[in-house]
């Protein structure tokens, strides 16, 4: 079962933003913020953690003041916080409020090597593939070794790679937190993309678009091996005891073969897209 449990958490993800992308965008109303924010969130925590919305898988808050745009995505779901450490995380901005990727901040960038490793010791209630306790320390390794971002479109028809850890214009910080939930907050200067949230057609309109959108994982290959006058079993790392029982594949009566192997690689290539549509309040005095 455990093996199914990867594959309908995946699945999940892809209904999740298919469903998203059928039905348009969401909407949301920007909260007004009276002091400014900052991208380190152990120093300054984000203003109200009771303020998020969102799924069990991804929880946001928007908030501005009249120069900046705050940001904030927080995920506890294992595989999501795979799926954006490793597969990339570009957040786009559309002043038109539209779904057009041309402005946006890619950070964390993906990474060479997309795959969920296997365990190597199956444990009790666990599933195969998602990244539990013992696997948190690997994925907070790779990310203190995400420390570039590439700006894209803020200079026409360029993209600038800077320090992730840069303290000026567009900027984006990711971090664990202590009850292991992996937050995103990202800061953004109005001016940057010559919009006023408060003033002008901007102001009348108040279009505005922030999209969520991850890279993509690969999941392992399984070799499946095919005893002779065997079946394919529970070697397979999970699929004998997924899809066994029966007559079916597992259990008693699978495929018979000669000592063959079989190579089933499952790919998560779909990414998580999120487009939400930002009303921004007036100026708070």
């Amino acid at each position: 079962m455990r093996f199914n449990k990867i594959l309908s958490r995946l699945l999940f993800l892809f209904l999740l933003a298919a469903f998203m992308s059928s039905c348009g965008v969401l909407k949301e109303d920007s909260t007004w913020q009276t002091k400014p924010v900052t991208t380190n969130q152990v120093a300054t925590p984000w203003p109200d953690s009771a303020s998020f919305k969102g799924s069990d898988n991804i929880l946001y808050d928007i908030r501005n003041d009249k120069d900046n745009l705050y940001l904030c995505f927080k995920t506890y779901d294992p595989v999501t916080q795979a799926i954006i450490i490793k597969g990339g995380l570009t957040m786009w901005f559309d002043v038109l409020g539209k779904k057009n990727e041309n402005i946006g901040i890619a950070y964390p960038l993906p990474s060479d090597d997309r795959r969920i490793e296997r365990r190597t010791q199956r444990q009790q209630g666990q599933d195969d593939y998602i990244p539990k306790k013992q696997s948190i320390t690997p994925l907070r390794t790779e990310l203190l070794l995400k420390t570039q971002m590439d700006l894209i479109g803020f200079q026409p028809n360029k993209t600038v790679r800077v320090p992730s850890d840069t303290m000026a214009g567009p900027r984006a910080n990711l971090q664990f937190d202590s009850l292991g939930s992996l937050t995103y907050v990202a800061v953004i200067p109005f001016a940057s993309f010559h919009y006023h949230p408060l003033k002008g057609k901007a102001g009348r309109k108040q279009k505005f678009m922030v999209g969520f959108v991850t890279g993509h994982l690969v999941l392992p290959v399984q070799h499946v091996s095919h005893g002779s006058g065997g079946s394919t079993s529970g070697g397979a790392g999970g699929m004998g005891g997924a899809m066994g029982g029966g007559g079916h594949m597992g259990g008693g009566g699978g495929r018979h073969g000669g000592g063959a192997t079989t190579d089933i690689n499952d790919n998560s290539d779909e990414p998580i897209k999120i487009w939400i549509a930002v009303k921004f309040p007036g100026e708070k005095k």
